[in-house]
């Protein structure tokens, strides 16, 4: 409805390299110049034209191009330029159009890619597209090349979706840390031009340093300031932080207005705001540190009736991680299934949460299963044939729901849940261990159908070479053992 034949009007859009203006054109340029690559395991800054390293001028050896300023958002971090291959950088470059009294949002492509050719040097390439042309109303984006309608309100859903910027501007890119950096920039020398338009009570000009400083997207430039509620009394406000992150998510209550000058100037995330208002208070550190539990802490208070601040002052006073928190989770879940007191301080609190946790799962698991600790025992003593030994390893089956809860805590993974599944031999879980250390847990490993699916050390690491050697060695000696 909000845009019947109206790319018809517009004949002059830009949908290839050769359409972009000459001003746009320097503009890209310009960044791309400023650009530098920072290896993060050197911590040292290399010449993004010629690949050469900066002296500590800024100079490059090769080319002697002088950097003056490093931005953080115009560096291109590596984690190893020397052994990297196929390295991607994506620039997005947003341009506003005015056509008449229509607004087009353009983003335009920059994809450089740093290539190891198993030669002495690196080589790039560089290459520049119109990647869309949206067409900006009251009520949604619509993109003239792909002739695609989008509603803010389903932008709105995109939002809590992973990676959500990128599968808007192009379904077929994936962004990994190992393999690509991303970054974007807004051209702001006409944004004033958007004074008469349906804009104007959204003066987003106005915040030119911000987002000449910021890496923003499609919809910090449309969604925020067209379809959210608080968007223009925070611009007003100069409160440009929370403006751009997610300003459609915080209930502006008197809480918010109280503490939105601490929210603003420390960049809080939404999990942070929620700890805030858990605590009460501006403290900065706890709430770094609390923040991203936030939505787990709410549904503890909810479920249980435990207030997060109990639940703060529980783990600080017993010197427990919050990592922790989950398994606390757990334990009240199992704690409750076990028709435990549930408003007993001691079960609510106990003095030592793994402990009490790991005897309230084994006493969940039986309860659901009263046979599982004996078909455990005879699946261990069946797996027992491919017992493995050497001078310096060994691999043996797990055999009891202790040892699978053991080397779960060891090795800081999911094992113990396993223990249903490894009882019905629907897989079979081994412990690689030093023979000279056997009660300490080196790599748990997984077997399905006479091969090891998976093979990890602590925190799901993989095994280095050489043990990696002794488990495909044991695995080609493999004897299936099956349920028949």
């Amino acid at each position: 409805e909000d845009f019947t034949n109206i790319e018809d009007e517009i004949t002059n859009i830009w949908k290839n390299e050769e359409d972009i203006p000459d001003n746009i054109k320097e503009f890209i340029n310009d960044i791309y110049s400023q650009r530098v690559i920072y290896v993060n395991s050197e911590e040292k800054y290399y010449c993004s034209e010629c690949l050469k390293e900066l002296d500590s001028n800024l100079i490059c050896s090769k080319c002697n191009k002088k950097y003056n300023n490093i931005n953080d958002k115009y560096l291109i971090k590596v984690k190893d330029f020397k052994n990297i291959d196929n390295y991607h950088d994506y620039s997005y470059y947003y341009i506003f159009q005015l056509y008449g009294s229509s607004i087009v949002l353009y983003c335009i492509e920059e994809n450089i890619c740093y290539k190891n050719n198993l030669t002495i040097y690196p080589i790039k390439m560089r290459k520049i597209k119109v990647n869309n042309a949206y067409l900006v109303s009251r009520n949604g984006l619509k993109d003239l090349i792909n002739n695609k309608y989008t509603s803010y309100d389903k932008i709105a859903d995109m939002l809590y979706e992973e990676y959500y910027d990128y599968q808007f501007i192009n379904d077929n890119f994936n962004r990994t840390e190992e393999t690509g950096h991303t970054s974007s920039f807004l051209y702001l020398d006409n944004l004033e031009e958007l004074k008469n338009t349906i804009y104007k009570y959204v003066p987003i000009w106005e915040t030119k340093e911000y987002l000449k400083d910021n890496c923003i997207s499609y919809e910090h430039l449309t969604y925020f300031p067209l379809a959210t509620k608080y968007f223009e009394y925070l611009i007003k406000s100069k409160y440009y932080n929370i403006a751009y992150t997610r300003p459609d998510e915080i209930e502006f209550d008197s809480f918010i207005k109280k503490h939105i000058k601490f929210i603003d100037d420390n960049r809080l995330n939404l999990d942070e705001i929620n700890t805030l208002r858990m605590l009460k208070e501006e403290n900065l550190e706890e709430i770094k540190k609390i923040g991203i539990l936030s939505y787990t802490l709410i549904f503890l208070e909810e479920e249980y009736g435990v207030k997060a601040l109990k639940i703060k002052e529980y783990f600080d006073k017993n010197n427990i991680n919050y990592e922790y928190i989950h398994e606390y989770y757990d334990y009240l879940y199992f704690a409750r299934e076990n028709g435990m007191n549930m408003k007993d301080k001691n079960v609510l609190f106990p003095k030592n949460l793994m402990e009490e946790h790991d005897k309230a799962y084994k006493e969940h698991v039986i309860l659901e299963d009263p046979k599982i600790e004996s078909r455990i025992k005879d699946i261990s003593k069946m797996l027992s044939i491919n017992t493995y030994e050497d001078d310096k390893y060994i691999i043996y089956p797990a055999n009891s729901i202790e040892s699978l809860i053991d080397e779960s805590e060891q090795q800081n993974n999911c094992v113990r849940t396993y223990c249903k599944r490894y009882s019905n031999n629907e897989c079979q879980i081994y412990f690689m261990r030093y023979k000279e250390t056997k009660d300490k847990s080196l790599v748990t490993i997984e077997v399905k159908n006479g091969e090891v699916i998976q093979a990890r050390t602590k925190y799901n690491e993989l095994p280095d070479k050489d043990l990696m050697n002794v488990i495909n060695n044991w695995e080609g000696k493999l004897v299936l053992v099956s349920n028949e």
